[in-house]
């Protein structure tokens, strides 16, 4: 009979061994699943936020990008102006336009003897400068809506709403005045007076903006056969 207690008693501390083992088994294998489970969710989290921001990253880069190349495609690289590629695109629009408009077109006077004087960088300065008054002069006291172009070499060119043209060639006066009381100054210290020749047509019930920049053109010419520093004005339209 003792014998018999004793087996079961050591029976039953065999059955609760195993049943605690068993259970300790169970519980340290649901502990590593969920360990591994959080470890999983936190690094997909990861993960997820990692690629979300390479590809907004990447978005916002290429977003940059072409901003940028479409900037340049319609800036000039040396004065920060539209160019004639911008100007092209501009006329375009502007031809089916019921509104009329003005055009100036701007030459530097003696632009090649200033290059063959002071070289070429002080000849890109003097482009540089002088684009940079035209732009800031027409927007400040003249029409802060005008277009400003730099055609190429020394040419440049305003496109603004129409106003008398006797009233612009008034304020591109104005500018002329100023520009060579200010004068431009080399890297050396040397004072260069600048001066140009320019040309106003108009658009109208007989001219369109292709034909106005034509007249514009011409009375520009006109201003450097009759002696440079000079504004003429086409008063067809």
């Amino acid at each position: 009979m003792g014998r018999i207690n004793e087996f079961l008693r050591y029976t039953i501390i065999a059955v609760i061994v195993n049943v605690m083992g068993i259970w300790l088994y169970g519980y340290f294998m649901i502990q590593t699943i969920t360990n591994n489970y959080i470890l999983f969710v936190t690094m997909g989290s990861l993960l997820m936020q990692f690629l979300v921001t390479t590809y907004s990253s990447v978005k916002e880069k290429q977003a940059r990008d072409f901003e940028r190349a479409r900037y340049n495609e319609e800036h000039d690289a040396l004065t920060g102006l539209y160019n004639y590629e911008a100007y092209g695109k501009e006329i375009k629009r502007l031809s089916g336009s019921s509104q009329d408009y003005n055009v100036i077109m701007f030459d530097i006077d003696h632009f090649k003897q200033i290059n063959d004087t002071y070289g070429h960088l002080e000849g890109n300065g003097v482009l540089q400068y002088f684009g940079t008054c035209l732009e800031d002069y027409t927007h400040t006291k003249v029409d802060d809506s005008a277009l400003v172009y730099r055609f190429g070499g020394e040419e440049f060119c305003v496109i603004m709403p129409k106003m008398k043209q006797e009233r612009v060639k008034e304020y591109f006066l104005n500018f002329q005045a100023e520009l060579k009381k200010a004068r431009y100054q080399t890297e050396d210290g040397r004072s260069v007076e600048l001066t140009f020749s320019g040309g106003i047509a108009s658009t109208g019930k007989l001219a369109g903006i292709s034909s106005a920049m034509k007249k514009a053109d011409n009375a520009l010419y006109q201003a450097k056969n009759l002696g440079r520093a000079r504004i003429e004005v086409s008063y067809e339209n």
